[in-house]
């Protein structure tokens, strides 16, 4: 019988990376409608700067949570 130390924090599964992955694919999802609508948005309406800037900031964002999971995947299935 596992510990309890050992059943809350201890290593899951090779199954649990898939987690990574689909969060990873989730917020390459989100980025590239973000994308869109900025693109689209900046175009087509007359914008101040600091909509451009607030949505480049989520932009920014956006690619640095996708890109995290990435890495969190990688290592998720590199280790197990």
């Amino acid at each position: 019988m596992a510990s309890i130390e050992q059943t809350l924090f201890g290593p899951v599964g090779k199954k649990y990376c898939f987690l990574f992955y689909a969060l990873e694919i989730w917020f390459f999802i989100v980025l590239v409608i973000n994308l869109f609508v900025y693109l689209y948005k900046a175009f087509t309406h007359k914008l101040p700067a600091i909509v451009h800037f607030a949505s480049i900031s989520v932009l920014i964002w956006g690619f640095g949570i996708y890109f995290i999971m990435r890495i969190m995947y990688s290592i998720c299935s590199g280790s197990l």
